[in-house]
């Protein structure tokens, strides 16, 4: 699907963009892992680091079993990709009990519970996500409508101590949508899944 030309091109796009990354010292030896969804914000970041980082990287895909199966396909696509850029791949399919509730917070809480466990196992400081900044305007609006504090307005950073060991990057955080759709209609083929 990805030629090494499609990931230079877009990697190069994404690159000259005001990507949040250079002004954070992380030794070229530390390995990274990105939060791969499969949707276009988490591809295009995979696709930018592999282009534009030394760092070794992993992939990180949990299956939150939703969507009448749509999600282990988006599992299994990130599995596929990941196999082709020769990138380690790491997924977990969230476990439901029967009278649990599939809601937001839940989600969440499964998602984040596996990336703790992995990225401790593996010994991974950094966990990368895809967060642009539409996400914080729209993180910030949902926050507003429920009556959140300022306090609560500040959950998406671009840099942040996750817990003592772990820091959340968000190299994507001054870029808008638009602009990292414009980048990923560089590749032959879509290469994400919404």
């Amino acid at each position: 699907m990805f030629e090494a030309s499609d990931i230079e091109q877009v990697g190069a796009f994404f690159d000259k963009q005001d990507i949040i990354w250079h002004e954070w010292e992380i030794p070229k030896n530390e390995p990274l892992a990105i939060a791969c969804s499969g949707g276009i914000d988490s591809m295009a970041l995979l696709l930018w680091a592999i282009a534009f980082t030394p760092n070794p990287i992993f992939i990180l895909h949990f299956d939150h079993h939703t969507r009448s199966g749509e999600s282990c396909q988006d599992a299994e696509w990130v599995k596929r990709i990941a196999i082709e850029l020769k990138v380690p791949f790491i997924t977990e399919k969230a476990v439901w009990m029967q009278k649990e509730k599939k809601n937001e917070v839940n989600l969440r809480n499964k998602r984040w519970f596996f990336f703790e466990k992995v990225l401790g196992d593996q010994k991974i400081k950094y966990l990368l996500q895809g967060h642009h900044a539409d996400d914080v305007v729209e993180t910030m609006l949902m926050c507003l409508s429920r009556g959140v504090s300022t306090e609560g307005l500040t959950t998406l950073l671009p840099k942040r101590k996750w817990n003592k060991k772990i820091t959340i990057i968000r190299p994507f955080f001054r870029l808008s949508k638009k602009i990292i759709l414009q980048g990923m209609k560089l590749l032959a083929e879509p290469g994400w899944r919404e």
